[in-house]
């Protein structure tokens, strides 16, 4: 319900509530007026002597000049005074954000909700004919006027539009000395009454003479400071691409077992650096994501691999196609790792890569060596096999330190193998699999966890020697930048 006061009552609520030194805004909201109704405001101010000009406040009640304790209700946080008194704790580095827009998150003590409403409790004993059935969700909120006075504030400060939807978010903290000794009594008379949005549903169904058991009521004037603690957070920034691997001594992350690192480096120790260099970032603030993985000893062909790296706590808001090439071009330097396609994606886009996982299909080329004494009988065994081929696949043990023992059923659509001209050992496989499907065990079995397998189906020992991927079937990035 909307709070409805008669003009003939307004006066003494007014003076009541002043009389308990409450602060302008809440006398207004407790008159039932909106901080988005200017037109309601302006008429609260004439008709009740509730005015922001402190000329004015003297000449219609000089004693109210004299106040000299913070508001019972909001401890004064809601006096733009205090707010500008915050702000001059505002970290100085917001000027290396270049973002234009900023939206605020503020925070605000326990004590107030319960102040709140314990004072309008007093209000309904006060005025039972106008307050009854009157709860916290019909007046104003406390935390609404503080967003959206200081937003506006801080935007003034540092210079930077106000938009509800920013990328830059300045989170607010107010402190109150004596918050924990002021709910104390209710917190001990309904312990799992805990988070704030369920403090203020409960205190609207919560009978009055329970309420003032736990808590005074009017509230007590508080005798304790309150300061605000103020810092940023911005929205990730991601990109994401597609990468190529050409060296067989290079993992995809860094790969360190008892603090000594397997390989020299990875492909996410090759594109963290470009990036770093060309937009500004740390390596601490990103995180690498990719659709899959290579083994370190093999390479990554055709059109690459699809991937993604969040960037966290970015001081911009996007990245431009001319940083993309920027950063690709400083990628090829390395010889080992080329990016393509490389643009600014958005979170929703993200689950793509991680389901393209599962879904996809991949092609392999694989240099093979069978102990055959016959290469070209065995390759025409090979490809006289029925396709699709289905394959039960244990865990393989080279991977059961990071995967849990499972038997996994994995497709090979289809494969070709073709002998290598000049050595009678050697054949070349192609094929086009399940993602998911472990190439080098269906060659030589891994001691016949993977079935069927190349090993059992030809009668010889077969193995990889060296292996390629060659295709990753997945559209990404969503939005080609090039």
């Amino acid at each position: 319900m909307k709070v409805n006061i008669p003009d003939d009552i307004k006066s003494s609520v007014k003076s009541y509530l002043e009389e308990l030194e409450c602060c302008k805004r809440c006398v207004l909201r407790y008159l039932g007026y909106s901080i988005y109704d200017e037109g309601e405001r302006i008429y609260a101010e004439e008709q009740n002597g509730v005015t922001e000009n402190t000329d004015n406040l003297e000449s219609q009640n000089p004693a109210k000049k004299m106040k000299a304790n913070p508001c019972r209700v909001c401890l004064d946080i809601l006096s733009e005074q205090s707010m500008e008194n915050y702000l001059t704790t505002f970290p100085s580095d917001f000027e290396d954000y270049k973002i234009p827009s900023v939206t605020t998150c503020a925070t605000l003590p326990t004590s107030v909700i319960l102040r709140e409403h314990s004072m309008l409790v007093a209000l309904r004993n006060k005025f039972p004919n106008i307050y009854a059935g009157v709860n916290l969700k019909d007046l104003e909120c406390s935390k609404r006027i503080f967003k959206t006075t200081s937003s506006l504030l801080i935007s003034q400060k540092i210079n930077k539009a106000y938009s509800p939807t920013a990328k830059f978010q300045v989170n607010i903290n107010i402190k109150y000395e004596d918050d924990t000794k002021d709910t104390e009594g209710f917190i001990k008379a309904h312990p799992k009454v805990t988070a704030k949005l369920n403090l203020a549903a409960f205190l609207n169904t919560y009978r009055d003479d329970k309420f003032k058991e736990v808590f005074p009521v009017p509230p007590e004037i508080p005798n304790k400071s309150v300061s605000a603690e103020i810092s940023y957070t911005t929205d990730p920034v991601y990109l994401g691409g597609r990468y190529l691997k050409f060296s067989r001594e290079m993992g995809q992350t860094p790969f360190i077992v008892n603090n000594v690192a397997v390989t020299e480096s990875s492909v996410q120790e090759t594109i963290f650096p470009a990036i770093s260099e060309v937009l500004g970032c740390s390596g601490d603030q990103m995180v690498f994501s990719a659709s899959g993985r290579e083994d370190s000893d093999t390479r990554m062909l055709g059109t690459g691999r699809p991937f993604y790296i969040q960037i966290k706590q970015p001081k911009f808001n996007s990245v431009s196609r001319e940083q993309c090439r920027t950063i690709e071009k400083l990628i090829m330097l390395s010889n080992t790792v080329v990016v393509r396609k490389l643009q600014e994606v958005f979170q929703k886009d993200l689950k793509i890569v991680k389901e393209g996982e599962q879904e996809k299909r991949k092609t392999y080329l694989a240099l093979c060596k069978t102990q055959s004494p016959d290469l070209p009988q065995t390759v025409d065994l090979i490809n006289r096999l029925s396709k699709p081929l289905v394959l039960q696949q244990k865990t393989p043990i080279r991977v059961l330190h990071r995967r849990s023992q499972l038997v996994r059923e994995r497709l090979i659509y289809d494969f070709e193998a073709t002998a290598v001209e000049g050595r009678p050992d050697l054949f070349c496989l192609k094929l086009v699999t399940q993602a998911g499907t472990y190439v080098k065990e269906f060659v030589h079995g891994d001691f016949d966890r993977t079935c069927p397998n190349l090993t059992q189906c030809t009668g010889y020992l077969t193995d990889v020697v060296a292996l390629d991927v060659t295709g990753v079937e997945l559209e990404w990035p969503p939005q080609d930048g090039l």
